[in-house]
C-alpha cells in the first residue's frame, strides 16, 4: 500500500529558493504550498487541514522567525511534521525543540525526501 502524497508547507522569504524547494518537493511526487513568511504560514495553516509538512528557514522577514513558527504549529497542530533550514547560522538549542530536525543549506532532494518519509 503506498502513502498518500505529503502536503509540505514551504516558508522561506528568498523567492528562489523559495520557488526551487517547491519544485524539488513536486517531483518528488509530494503536494507544496508556498508561504513568503511565518504571517502567511499562519493563515494558511488555518485554511488547509490538509497540511502535513512544515519546512521552514529560520531567518524570516517578519516579526515571526521559523523557530516561533515552528513552535506555533506544535502548540496547535501538533500532528504536523515540522523540519527547520538556514544558510546562516545553527538555531540555539535552547530556541529549538530538541525533537525537531534542523537541515542546513544547501540541503538536497535526497534529504528532503529521507525527511518526508
Amino acid at each position: 500500500m503506498t502513502r498518500p502524497p505529503a502536503v509540505v508547507l514551504v516558508v522561506e522569504d528568498e523567492t528562489l529558493i523559495l520557488l526551487d524547494t517547491v519544485d524539488c518537493i513536486e517531483h518528488l511526487g509530494h503536494v507544496a504550498v508556498p508561504a513568503i513568511d511565518a504571517r502567511r504560514a499562519l493563515e494558511l495553516l488555518k485554511r488547509r487541514p490538509d497540511i502535513t509538512h512544515l519546512f521552514t528557514d529560520v531567518n524570516l522577514r517578519c516579526d515571526i522567525d521559523g523557530i516561533e513558527l515552528a513552535a506555533a504549529v506544535q502548540a496547535h497542530w501538533p500532528h504536523i511534521s515540522i523540519l527547520i533550514t538556514s544558510g546562516h547560522m545553527l538555531p540555539a538549542t535552547a530556541r529549538l525543540a530538541s525533537d525537531i530536525p534542523f537541515l542546513p543549506k544547501p540541503y538536497t532532494a535526497e534529504q528532503i525526501q529521507a525527511w518526508l518519509e
